[in-house]
């Protein structure tokens, strides 16, 4: 697998980024056994880059992503790169945009539990927030 540098300092990361869009379950049925089995054989090529999001199933892809390859991340959790997304909330009429820090935050606590990973290497906004001033969003 060919790789790149993580940053300036960072560990050797993937090419290729293992997307979790279609693990969600919003999408249509698919055999969470088989989705497993894809991650893990993603890791056993040189895959070390994954992106999820908090909308893809509200949790749902990052518990996949985070019970396929456990070992793998408690073993080697500095050198796997995970990216994810947030600024969208489910709400009780649907989704909706919230990228101010709090949101934010609510949302990066919300991954971490149910992938089982203690940090996040990449967090981006998912959809801008018009509501939401930039230096809310940045953070203090």
């Amino acid at each position: 697998m060919r790789t790149t540098t993580w940053g300036r300092t960072g560990p050797p990361v993937s090419r290729i980024t293992f997307g979790t869009w279609q693990l969600d379950g919003d999408r249509g049925v698919f055999a969470e056994d088989e989705a497993k089995a894809a991650v893990r054989r993603a890791c056993e090529r040189g895959v070390n880059s994954f992106d999820t999001a908090q909308a893809y199933g509200f949790g749902a892809s990052e518990r996949l992503l985070g019970s396929a390859p456990r070992d793998e991340l408690r073993r080697n959790r500095a050198e796997v790169v995970i990216a994810t997304k947030g600024g969208l909330r489910r709400t009780d009429t649907g989704v909706t945009r919230g990228a101010g820090f709090r949101a934010l935050r609510e949302g990066v606590d919300a991954m971490l539990t149910p992938s089982g990973v203690d940090h996040i290497d990449l967090h981006q906004v998912h959809w801008p927030d018009p509501k939401a001033q930039f230096a809310e969003t940045a953070g203090p």
